[in-house]
């Protein structure tokens, strides 16, 4: 065809092909080029028009870049590729429209081909059949159009499946469909990182071939993706398949991952939301929450099991905030640990200015360690941590696991594994501001060696609501200006076993209005920190349960209730309970129960804030309430 336009109506037989050498051949009504699959090719400065027409042929190699548009001002137009020609740099490039604005463009890529390696800007979509694979190279990652790339199938291998070849750069389209994605580099132990910015539905898997550095990054903005297929699949349906490629999040959309997924690479939230409600049960790597600097990373479970190496939250510098809630399912470290606002990399404690949370509401956080670690919070220079257990949340500390607020350690640690806090051997990391809170749920530890061990910062502990807690014996050493304070609101307190120096050396403790209860059934604890009301949630009592002794040893302040349903409450020689008398209402807080009570200290008679005026004279009898 020369220059000018050329128009077809009519259905077309012929077999030998079409060659659009210049100016346009327009397609109208029945119109076709040749039978079902024919050859095609336009050279530079030809124009295939499909003018609305839905067309099937089988691309050759032209002259130049030509060109296939659909002119036709409104609807679709279906172009069908068959054969297995690769559409390159030098064949044609596919578009909605030349003059016309309005018509579209949708390619479908039945079995044996893999075409649309240029840059086209079709934006009707481009569906893949089974049997057919799309590959869309590095250099032109916008072959596809604007439009959505759909896998439609999935079977036992590649010739019933229908699949998206990826090169290692980003790619902008949306994706849907049961088809597999994978990446074609070969990586052999260098980092590859192929980009999505698009929405991401899919329920085939995502299969890293070959390599050890693969690494899937979703990077959308604003995004909304869910893969519910496998993710690290070693499916024979790609020869080469590895497990071993890691998955990133970033950018401020959202991923969900619902499959069970078996790669055991690393998984990253930089930015962003990555929930995950389905299962990885394999050996993994370690899983890192804001790790970038001025972005939020959030990890929401609710369900399935998990495991994984090493958690970092909070582990990038300075204004990196890493979020989890966890509110279901079953997430075990079998890594070294859990670390919260430790800044520097993953499984590295160097870095600054970490700022994380863990919020473990429902499911059970398992840390199996082997190595003298467990849960750490606030690990490097000014560092804001904090881990809340509320609900039906379960956190377990197995083996040499440990819980450690406020703990720093220098970056040697790393290689030798060795805990430089215990004992109060402070690193010297400053400014750690770390808060635990304990608000239901059940936390146990077997030990606690480290309580704001680094210097002039701030540790806060909060046991409250329905939690159920059991606790070492607290550590006594703090940093230079360190400040440690307790505050109880409810729950329960329980000793992990006998100590006469169970609580005390910390700034304060405090019981507010939900009071404070302390079950001594695992052995007799001493208490030598006072037990202090606090003027913002005051009138909490104490209530002592379980077998065995209580010993009060400080100057205690709380001016709610004591009650012993069971075991002996002692006051220690010099120690002191106080109560508050009213000029009308008596004694405003009592002391029973049907336990024993042995008093070797003193009551501390305050009259001086009461229901009327400041009681100066007068005896009050001690009697007993029952």
């Amino acid at each position: 065809i020369g220059s000018g336009t050329t128009i077809l109506t009519l259905a077309n037989t012929h077999t030998g092909g079409t060659a659009i050498n210049a100016g346009t051949l327009r397609l109208s009504g029945s119109g076709t080029l040749g039978a079902a699959g024919s050859t095609v090719s336009v050279s530079a400065g030809g124009l295939l028009d499909l003018n609305g027409t839905n067309q099937s042929i089988k691309f050759t190699a032209g002259t130049g870049i030509g060109t296939v548009a659909n002119n036709s001002g409104s609807g679709t137009s279906t172009l069908t590729l068959t054969g297995t020609a690769t559409i390159n740099g030098g064949l044609v490039t596919i578009s909605d429209f030349t003059t016309t604005p309005g018509g579209k463009v949708a390619v479908v890529i039945p079995a044996n081909t893999q075409p649309l390696s240029n840059l086209n800007t079709y934006s009707g979509g481009t569906t893949v059949n089974a049997g057919a694979f799309l590959y869309l190279l590095a250099s032109t990652p916008n072959g596809a159009g604007t439009g959505t790339i759909n896998l439609t199938a999935l079977g036992a291998g590649g010739s019933t499946s229908s699949g998206l070849v990826v090169d290692g750069v980003s790619y902008p389209n949306n994706i849907t469909g049961a088809g597999y994605v994978h990446n074609n580099s070969n990586s052999g132990s260098t980092a590859v990182t192929t980009t999505f910015t698009g929405n991401i539905n899919t329920s085939g898997p995502f299969i890293f071939r070959a390599g050890t550095g693969i690494v899937y990054d979703f990077a959308g903005n604003g995004t909304t993706s869910t893969l519910s297929g496998v993710i690290g699949s070693t499916t024979s349906m790609v020869n080469g398949a590895v497990a071993t490629g890691s998955i990133r999040k970033s950018g401020t959309g959202t991923l969900t991952l619902s499959g069970a997924n078996l790669y055991t690479g690393s998984t990253t939230v930089s930015g962003g939301i990555l929930n995950l409600t389905g299962n990885r049960t394999a050996a993994a790597g370690a899983i890192s929450v804001g790790n970038l600097n001025g972005s939020t990373g959030t990890l929401n479970v609710s369900n399935g099991t998990f495991q994984t190496g090493t958690v970092s939250v909070g582990a990038g510098n300075g204004t990196a905030l890493g979020i989890v809630n966890q509110s279901g399912g079953t997430l075990t470290l079998t890594g070294n640990q859990l670390l919260l606002g430790n800044g520097g990399s993953t499984g590295a404690l160097a870095g600054n200015g970490g700022n994380g949370t863990y919020q473990l509401s429902g499911g059970t956080l398992t840390a199996t360690a082997v190595a003298n670690r467990g849960v750490m919070l606030g690990t490097n220079d000014g560092g804001t941590s904090t881990f809340n257990l509320s609900g039906t949340g379960n956190l377990v500390l197995t083996g040499v696991s440990q819980l450690m607020v406020g703990r720093s350690d220098s970056p040697v640690i790393n290689t030798t594994n060795v805990i430089l806090s215990i004992g109060g051997a402070a690193a010297a990391a400053t400014g750690l501001n770390s808060t635990f809170s304990v608000t239901g749920g059940t936390f146990s530890a077997t030990s606690f060696p480290s309580l704001g061990v680094g210097n002039s910062g701030t540790v806060t502990m909060n046991i409250g609501g329905s939690a159920d807690v059991t606790l070492p014996a607290f550590p006594t050493a703090r940093g230079s200006g360190t400040t440690a304070t307790i505050s109880f609101n409810g729950g329960t307190l329980r000793p992990l076993a006998a100590s006469t120096t169970y609580l005390g050396g910390l700034t304060a403790a405090y019981i507010k209005s939900g009071g404070a209860r302390f079950d001594t059934t695992n052995g007799s604890i001493t208490l030598t920190q006072g037990l202090l009301t606090d003027v913002s949630s005051f009138n909490g009592g104490l209530t002592k349960a379980g077998t065995n002794t209580l010993t009060l040893a400080g100057i205690n302040t709380y001016t709610g209730n004591t009650l012993v349903s069971g075991g002996t409450l002692a006051l220690a020689d010099n120690a002191q309970l106080k109560f508050v008398l009213g000029a009308a209402s008596g004694s405003n807080n009592r002391l029973t129960g049907t336990g024993t009570v042995t008093i070797n200290g003193d009551f501390n008679i305050d009259t001086t804030v009461t229901d009327a005026s400041a009681l100066t004279t007068g005896s009050w009898p001690l009697v007993d309430a029952a």
